[in-house]
């Protein structure tokens, strides 16, 4: 590109066009390019993966493709498709680098009395916390939960220990998803909380402490 004060040396063939600015956040990212050049040209020249996202242009709900010709001035935004299941049935495109907490839909579902997990790993729990670097299916349950404190008398017991012995214990229905988080205090006290999806196991804690006495 040749601004005024190019000094012409020689026989130069020259392309005419209006140039455009095509930002990309939230890379934060900025060129300016030719009217007519291509989504693709865009990604390959500021460097991102057209694979890897959904690209929508700020402020709209239009989805661009790899051959979406560039028009005017216009800002591109990366977007990631996040879709959920069980207690809301939705699906949007969130920004890359998005938290959870950050998507307004899924406020009322970040309380005890719900879980978020990943569809394809319900071990993988989702907080708000949780930033959005890729397409995801999410499912939200209504839990059921229990809290305990247990103080064992010798310190061989372990975290993980508690963990294996209360998923040992339980038997889902199938289908259904139990969580167990462990936090352990100096004095060989456990503090113990057991989520489950269904509400047909509450004798969960009766049973380790019948454990715990033998």
């Amino acid at each position: 590109m040749y601004d005024s004060d190019y000094i012409v040396t020689n026989d130069m063939t020259l392309i005419l066009g209006v140039l455009v600015n095509v930002s990309v956040v939230p890379l934060q990212r900025m060129d300016r390019f030719l009217i007519g050049e291509t989504l693709e040209q865009v990604a390959h020249v500021l460097n991102f993966p057209m694979e890897d996202f959904f690209v929508r242009v700020n402020n709209t709900s239009i989805v661009l493709n790899s051959l979406s010709i560039i028009e005017t001035d216009v800002v591109l935004v990366l977007c990631h498709n996040v879709t959920v299941s069980g207690a809301l049935n939705d699906s949007w495109l969130i920004p890359h680098g998005t938290q959870f907490s950050e998507i307004s839909h899924l406020s009322p579902f970040f309380r005890s009395s719900f879980v978020i997990f990943n569809t394809t790993n319900s071990d993988n729990v989702l907080y708000g916390s949780t930033v959005v670097t890729k397409d995801i299916h999410c499912t939200i349950v209504n839990v059921t939960k229990q809290e305990i404190v247990i103080v064992f008398d010798r310190d061989s017991i372990t975290k993980e220990t508690i963990e294996e012995t209360i998923t040992d214990l339980v038997e889902l229905p199938c289908g259904e998803h139990l969580w167990v988080d462990v936090l352990p205090q100096d004095d060989n006290t456990f503090y113990i909380t057991v989520r489950w999806s269904s509400g047909e196991i509450s004798d969960i804690i009766d049973s380790l402490r019948d454990c715990v006495r033998t």
